[in-house]
């Protein structure tokens, strides 16, 4: 996966993910960190704005680990193994208690 590198102004601007059929689908940064060296995001299908709604609880959510850097754009994984969520979450802190984990 690839995404455009976010400059100032930006940070409403979509991850485009794509599904095991091809289709794609919006998503947006809630949160990073930095952990062991790796960068890590927390990715919702809706803006940080709809954070104080109260549809937050049916809000999907994805980590997803930085691997690389192809010209102006990242290159992202969506974090899968169990372990691994386990120690992002707790990094993540209190906003990963709003979301289904997917």
């Amino acid at each position: 996966m690839k995404q455009n590198k976010k400059g100032r102004g930006q940070e409403e601007m979509p991850i485009m993910l794509t599904d095991e059929n091809g289709c794609e689908e919006a998503f947006f940064v809630l949160e990073e960190a930095e952990i062991a060296g790796r960068k890590y995001l927390l990715a919702g299908n809706r803006p940080a704005s709809d954070l104080e709604k109260e549809e937050v609880k049916d809000m999907e959510v994805v980590i997803l680990r930085v691997v690389g850097e192809e010209d102006s754009d990242y290159i992202y994984e969506v974090v899968e193994e169990e372990e691994e969520l386990q120690i992002i979450s707790k990094y993540m802190g209190e906003i990963m208690e709003d979301f289904l984990i997917e």
